[in-house]
């Protein structure tokens, strides 16, 4: 899908600077300068492209010395081992796979202009599950293989969503499209009159832009818990069960740096995406708002299950939490269901869960509206500038966390919020990011927990 098609391509902006692009290969910015190349025909539209395809590379160097690794293991096994006769039949066919699997992805990454490197620096941390090419693998199977075998989950997926959808959907942006079944179902169902499926994983994406443009595309899948000896490794041909719609674009870009412009889509799409990739879903939230035009339309498709090790808990948020957050982001929920869906039960594979999935649709207002104070609270609650007086039950107040100790002590009568976070930041060495509202939600806990007495007192 090269980018000639004037309608699309002056869509797209800078990610660096928001400037326009100008067509060629790479496509260029007409303000910074920068170039975005393409792989597989896709535009690499993230800040540092070059970099990123630096790393896609790395990883698939590491993908195949994996595969190898594992391999010699089996080999090993087997040649040193006392096994049943149908053990040594599926650990030699194991193997054998491993090597087709490795070679297999390489080719369609070669295919598409990519060949392995060396790492030459460590990786950075990022979203769990997303540093190796072969991410959200078996999501491509599920897209464009296991239907054949009578799976039901895209069609399920689909049926969940148009439950919401008011088509047509117009100028539509799904984030985090992954290997693009939902997000192509949804353009064509949906009449969206333009869809950019967005998303940073190379190999789903790739596979994707060529299965929809009608190509039969061969992909093994190596289940982790295979039913049996024939499923050790199913060989498929991945296939799309229909036509996509004209104008559906795929786009290599960032969620957190989406190259468009303000109010550039009449719908945003956000499928299996606000739990997992954001650190802390609310601050993502002004990004969807930024990029609806106003009275536009975010719909969102998924569970609520946080990665412990990538959202802390005050951002793990329950579903009425979130619908909260939304309201006070800007948006009205004008409809929301909540269903149990099969996930990930490939037909070849003992595992799959059920999970429970959030749909909804809200409607972009004008901006942020912030929650009503109760009319109890002090004002100095909700204004950082008022002094905090020592208010009746204080005194015997017990700090469950030596944050809320160094609060509580140092409130003097004459000390406002923003004083006491900034002595903390001084002292503490508090982040001055953090320092203010760490404060402040301190302070809304220890007035909750000294009880009706403590509105009783002011200064």
């Amino acid at each position: 899908m090269a980018p000639t098609d004037s309608d699309w391509l002056g869509s797209l902006r800078c990610p660096r600077c928001l400037g326009g692009l100008i067509a060629g290969e790479p496509l260029r910015c007409d303000t910074c300068g920068v170039g975005y190349p393409s792989l597989g025909g896709i535009p690499v539209l993230l800040e540092h492209a070059y970099d990123a395809i630096d790393q896609w590379r790395f990883r698939l160097s590491e993908f195949r010395q994996t595969m190898d690794a594992t391999r010699a293991r089996i080999v090993v096994d087997l040649a040193t081992k006392t096994l049943h006769a149908s053990t040594r039949a599926r650990l030699q066919r194991l193997a054998e796979s491993l090597e087709r699997h490795r070679d297999l992805v390489t080719a369609h990454f070669a295919g598409a202009g990519l060949a392995p490197a060396k790492r030459t620096a460590p990786e950075q941390p990022g979203v769990p599950g997303e540093g190796s090419v072969t991410s959200y693998f078996h999501q491509v199977h599920r897209d464009w293989g296991w239907e054949a075998e009578g799976s039901q989950e895209n069609l399920r997926a689909l049926e969940v969503v148009a439950d919401v959808l008011q088509p047509p959907l117009g100028r539509t942006l799904v984030i985090g499209a992954g290997a693009c079944r939902l997000a192509s179902d949804l353009h064509t169902r949906g009449r969206a009159s333009l869809t950019f499926a967005i998303d940073i994983n190379p190999l789903p994406l790739l596979l994707a832009a060529r299965v929809l443009t009608g190509e039969r595309v061969p992909l093994l899948e190596l289940p982790l818990g295979p039913i049996d000896l024939a499923h050790v490794c199913v060989e498929r041909e991945l296939v799309a069960p229909a036509a996509v719609a004209p104008g559906f674009v795929p786009l290599f870009a960032d969620a957190f740096t989406p190259p468009f412009a303000d109010g550039s889509f009449d719908t945003v799409v956000t499928p299996w995406f606000i739990d997992e990739v954001p650190t802390d879903l609310a601050t993502y939230l002004p990004v969807v708002h930024r990029l609806l035009r106003p009275g536009g339309t975010w719909i969102d498709h998924g569970p609520l299950i946080y990665h412990p090790n990538h959202t802390e808990l005050p951002a793990r948020y329950p579903s009425d939490e979130l619908f909260a957050l939304v309201e006070a982001a800007g948006f009205t929920i004008e409809q929301r269901r909540m269903d149990r869906l099969v996930y990930m039960q490939s037909p070849a594979c003992t595992r799959g869960r059920i999970e429970a999935v959030f749909t909804f649709r809200a409607r972009r207002g004008d901006g942020p509206t912030q929650p009503r104070a109760q009319s109890e609270a002090p004002a100095w609650l909700s204004d950082p500038e008022l002094p905090i007086p020592r208010f009746a039950g204080l005194d015997g107040y017990r700090a469950p966390h030596p944050f809320f100790a160094a609060v509580v002590g140092a409130i003097d009568g004459s000390r406002s919020a923003r004083a006491i976070a900034q002595a903390l930041v001084d002292s503490h060495r508090v982040p001055q990011q953090a320092a203010l509202p760490g404060v402040q939600a301190c302070l809304a806990e220890v007035w909750r927990a000294c009880g009706p007495s403590g509105s009783a007192t002011r200064e």
